[in-house]
């Protein structure tokens, strides 16, 4: 902070300095005013303007506007430069110059940020995709994934929980592992972060737990770059780490030579954009009626609508200020804020405040030194939705979405006798009763060192640390879970994961064509994490909540910890020829801990090829061609995913019930501890390994005005680390093993271009697309019987956890097939009175079926017995899409800019397991309790005068807990992401220098025939054997933001 001011102190001292000499040499000196502009005549605000061969110099207004004197005696020349410019030498004939400076291409355009260093893009043989961010934009998302949606071709970004703080998945050319969520590896600054899904560990075993995002630690408006490495020859020299493609975040530093002071605010209005359609109060009662559900005291009844009494309009607000500029060899940028951001459902919400600070010098012409660093606190409320949990008693709804959909859509007054409590309180269950609190502090910094030794050769060290300290506090009150009379979790989480890296880089020119650029480096991390998880039933007072878990009648503690190591060797060489022909070659060598030894390390090679074709001199003539480049590459990249000690025999406690306590396994018991065996070992693991072959093609036209990439590619991803189910007398469940093999190929096309560009007025549109398909080669397994389908194959993970819907698999994977298709019953909409009359109706499980139950196909006809079961069980979806897309409209006119974004996907797949109950008009004992439905369940319900339609008769005789394709849902969408109107205000001879206000609408409309809140959705982000399931989904919301950003 003192260098800092030591900085302000020095800039002021000699603006006051210069003022002095030039009033004691008025009558010799030459003033000469001007403008300094770029090639789209657009004022280069901040451009150094200096007196040749003297310290006296100035900066360009806002307006673009200087002037500067010459004194008596100096030459009459002026040097005006600014970065990512040319700099220029103009002599002094008269009182005014204009000059335009052109863009310095290897400092603006050419340089992209790559796996540990930089390179020019005309060198860039791999796959590399940047992310264009504006100022607008990333003042107005909260975490810096919503910045990559839809921006970058062969990235999908869905949304697992739209709730404030809730998980997104991102994926990078598709799924290529059988147990690890696929995500990216993310480096900041080159701080590799921990993985993003981590979280502290479930204390509450027979409850789910929401998942939550772990990128909020990276506040988008810090954020000056983001590259996004997607092909194998681009992130091999990441090696094992780089399997799901690497996502690199550079954030900003000080860029002026005056202190520069930025405030931005925001405030944001959001409602739920859609309402489930399920019956109102009058509704209801006739719905009761039908079934035969008696409500009584109805003259005491009191109409209520739990959905708008449950939801809200949000508020929404965020602040920061920025402080940063340059001396003469340092740099500096200055950051802190605090975001509120509330949920549309009452009880979530997020509270974030963040500083970072980054600083770097030059403290001699031969080292530079820097360091930057973020501290994150951060509290998140959240509510039961995806995970179901509480009382299975079958009166009150197992979740906070169910609750409010579910609940019967009246109150009772105190008047009536017949008062029970989940009827009065409706979603007042979950809003009073349940809390599910985290705090998190998390510290992500680096240091660095760059030692220039001779011209063209240089060592980097950096050392990078990512702390994160979270505790997640959950409670159930009685009114939820009244079998444990309150039930409490509390979970903590320190994890611990350092870097240091260190290159060495040569970069020479040889003779007149070559170019060669080697760096080799070498690498440690380690991984270090500790968990804490105490549960307690059986509160005796529940004012206190979670805070009373001390005075709970059971307890039961729990901690683990575990730490792993990388050590890496790793090198890159690029030759360039003419700048016309470049080979670049990387290879690592990874050596892990987690790993027995003789598979410990694995090597990861890769090679690409460019031809810049366009300086061919066949091409010379060609004047709109400003870039034709062909890109060829192969690498191979590894993936460690599994947990430590897998290869060796680990030990956990085990609670045995004490003979003397006659074997009392209730709470009330007393109980022995010991210790066994928890895993079975498998010293035979060794390292999944993708290979990838890309081809490429990038055309720029018009002096790069229009710009267009395709990309084709071929992944395959073998040796896959699955966690397999073993025969029970093993004596474990189930165990690693290296086996199977995941195929992904597409094809990838961005274009972009400027379609006017004047002085006033310009337009500019972009977009990318992109196709993947994926199919599993090999599972290593022999052939089984699935349902209907005889192959090699496994289900993925149950969907539910209750007892009464959906407690099976969506998923399944077979060899041959594309990944995680869905398998269930196969139906043929519902029977017809013609059917029943035909007698070749089938029987379901054993039962006859009558008019308007629904009607099953029957996959299986080998049993002939013509009935419907497991056996009939076949693929009924995909959820994987047959494309993605996202394009962009930008116009602007002077200082108004209104910009468009549109995200899209097509021909995907979502199972809505909602409507298992939503459309459920089958009660298991409609006496005792029944819940809501949707309208079009009980109006549209079959009977003898309505047989056209898709609603089955009220009391079906199917099985309302099986997974058919009745609720997998056509999952294709395009959406307005966002519609931004904004104004510059530029002030003349203000100490305030400039002025921002936007306007923004969010998720303003949505094409789709998905019925559920959003087709964007993914309620298990966290894993990849629950794929393509909206369960118990968070509400997508509708919001407007108004922004204002001030520069002093």
């Amino acid at each position: 902070m003192n260098n800092m001011r030591n900085y302000i102190y020095k800039i002021v001292l000699s603006a006051f300095c210069v003022s002095l000499l030039s009033i004691m040499n008025v009558v010799a000196q030459t003033t000469v005013s001007g403008k300094v502009t770029d090639t789209s005549n657009l004022p280069l605000v901040g451009a150094t303007v200096t007196v040749t061969g003297t310290t006296i110099g100035t900066v360009v207004d806002l307006d673009g506007n200087y002037t500067i004197t010459i004194p008596a005696g100096a030459e009459k020349e002026l040097q005006f430069s600014f970065i990512g410019y040319t700099s220029v030498t103009k002599k002094v004939t008269g009182s005014r110059l204009d000059v335009v400076l052109q863009d310095d291409n290897v400092l603006l355009e050419d340089v992209v940020v790559v796996g540990y260093g930089t390179m020019r893009k005309s060198d860039i043989t791999g796959s590399v995709a940047s992310v264009k961010l504006s100022d607008t934009e990333v003042n107005q998302v909260a975490t810096f994934d919503k910045l990559l949606q839809g921006k970058a071709a062969g990235v999908q970004v869905v949304t697992g929980n739209s709730a404030p703080g809730g998980a997104v998945s991102v994926q990078i050319r598709g799924t290529t592992s059988f147990n690890s969520s696929g995500e990216p590896l993310y480096v900041v600054d080159g701080i590799i972060l921990n993985s993003v899904s981590q979280d502290v560990r479930n204390p509450i075993g027979s409850s789910g737990q929401e998942a939550q995002n772990a990128l909020t630690s990276i506040n988008p408006q810090d954020i000056a770059s983001i590259e996004i490495l997607k092909d194998a020859s681009a992130t091999a020299i990441y090696g094992s780490l780089g399997a799901n493609g690497v996502i690199l975040i550079t954030t900003k530093n000080g860029d002026s030579d005056k202190p520069r002071i930025e405030w931005t605010t925001s405030l944001e209005l959001a409602n739920a954009s859609k309402k489930i359609p399920v019956l109102d109060f009058n509704g209801f009662l006739e719905y009761a009626d039908a079934i035969g559900y008696t409500i009584e005291d109805r003259d005491f009844l009191q109409a209520i609508d739990w959905q708008d009494y449950t939801m809200r309009t949000s508020i929404s607000n965020t602040n920061r200020l920025t402080i940063s500029g340059r001396g003469e060899k340092s740099r500096y940028y200055i950051a802190g804020g605090y975001l509120t951001n509330q949920g549309i459902l009452k009880n979530t919400d997020v509270q974030q405040g963040d500083v970072r600070m980054n600083f770097d010098a030059d403290v001699a012409k031969f080292l530079k030194v820097g360091t930057k660093f973020t501290f994150t606190k951060r509290v998140n409320n959240m509510t039961q939705g995806t995970e179901p949990g509480g009382t299975q008693n079958a009166t009150r709804a197992t979740n906070m979405m169910r609750q409010m959909l579910g609940s019967k859509p009246y109150l009772l007054t105190d008047l009536a006798e017949s008062y029970d409590d989940e009827a009065i309180r409706g979603t007042d269950i979950w809003l009073q009763n349940y809390d599910d609190i985290s705090k998190e502090n998390r510290i992500n910094t680096v240091a660095y060192a760059d030692v220039t030794f001779t011209k063209g050769m240089s060592f980097k060290t950096t050392a990078g640390i990512d702390f994160r300290d979270k505790s997640r506090t959950r409670w159930y009150g009685q009114y939820i879970d009244n079998a444990r009379n309150g039930r409490a979790g509390i979970a903590e989480l320190n994890a611990l994961r350092w870097n240091i890296d260190n290159t060495l880089n040569f970069d020479r020119d040889f003779a007149k064509y070559h170019r060669i650029n080697v760096m080799v480096g070498m690498s440690l991390s380690s991984n270090l994490n500790q968990n804490i998880t105490v549960e307690a039933n059986d509160f005796p007072d529940h004012e206190f909540r979670a805070g009373g878990i001390k005075t709970a009648r059971s307890i039961s503690p729990g901690y683990s910890e575990d730490k792993s190591a990388l050590v890496s060797y790793y090198t890159r060489g690029i030759y360039s020829l003419k700048d016309r022909y470049i080979l670049t070659a990387t290879y690592r060598a990874d050596g892990s801990s987690k790993f027995s030894p003789g598979n410990k390390y694995s090597f990861f090679p890769s090679f690409a090829f460019a031809w810049r074709m366009n300086d061919e001199p066949f091409l010379k003539e060609v004047s709109f061609l400003t870039n034709l480049k062909l890109r060829l590459g192969w690498g191979q990249v590894g993936n460690q995913a599994l947990s430590p000690y897998q290869t060796l025999t680990t030990y956990s406690s085990i609670k045995m019930a004490d003979p003397n306590s006659n074997y009392d396994l209730s709470d009330n018991g007393s109980f022995l501890i010991g210790v066994k065996p928890a895993i079975l070992a498998n010293k035979q693991l060794r390292w999944e390994t993708s290979e990838q072959t890309n081809v490429g093609l990038d055309v720029g036209l018009f002096k790069n005005r229009i710009n267009v990439t395709v990309d084709l590619y071929n992944k395959s991803t073998k040796n896959l680390l699955q966690n397999i189910d073993i025969p029970p007398q093993a004596g474990f469940s189930n165990m690693w093993v290296n086996r199977g093999e995941i195929q992904n190929k597409g094809i990838e096309l961005t274009a972009d271009g400027v379609l006017i560009d004047n002085r006033d007025f310009s337009w500019s549109l972009g977009g990318n697309i992109s196709f993947n398909r994926n199919k599993v080669l090999d599972l290593g397994k022999p052939a089984g019987q699935w349902g209907s389908i005889y192959a090699p194959a496994f289900l993925g993970q149950d969907i539910g956890n209750d007892n009464t819907y959906f407690k099976m698999p969506a998923n399944i994977f077979i060899e041959g097939y594309p990944v995680a298709l869905f398998y269930g019953f196969k139906t043929d909409g519902l029977v017809s009175e013609a059917d029943v009359a035909s007698g070749n109706l089938p029987t379901y499980r054993g039962k006859p079926l009558e008019a308007g139950d629904i009607k099953y196909v029957n996959v299986n006809n080998d049993d002939q017995l013509n009935d419907i079961n497991d056996a009939d069980k076949t693929i009924i979806g995909d959820p994987n899409p047959k494309f993605i897309y996202g394009f962009s409209n930008n116009l602007s006119y002077k200082g108004l800019t209104l910009s468009m974004m549109f995200t899209g996907v097509y021909g995907n797949e979502i199972v809505n397991g909602n409507l298992l109950q939503e459309e459920d008009t089958s009660p298991a004992n409609p006496a005792s309790n029944i819940n809501n439905i949707r309208s079009d369940a009980f109006y549209k319900a079959w009977t003898p005068e309505n047989q056209d339609t898709r609603y089955p008769r009220l009391r079906k005789t199917n099985n309302s807990g099986d997974f058919t394709d009745r609720i997998v849902e056509d999952g294709s969408y395009l959406r307005l992401s966002n519609l931004t109107i904004s104004y510059n205000i530029s002030l003349k001879d203000k100490w305030i220098r400039n002025i921002g206000l936007n306007l923004t609408a969010r998720n303003l409309f949505v094409i789709t025939k998905y019925s559920g809140w959003d087709p964007d959705v993914n309620s298990f982000s966290s894993g990849s054997q629950k794929i393509g399931v909206d369960w118990g989904s968070y509400p997508s919301a509708k919001s407007y933001l108004l922004g204002l950003n001030m520069t002093f």
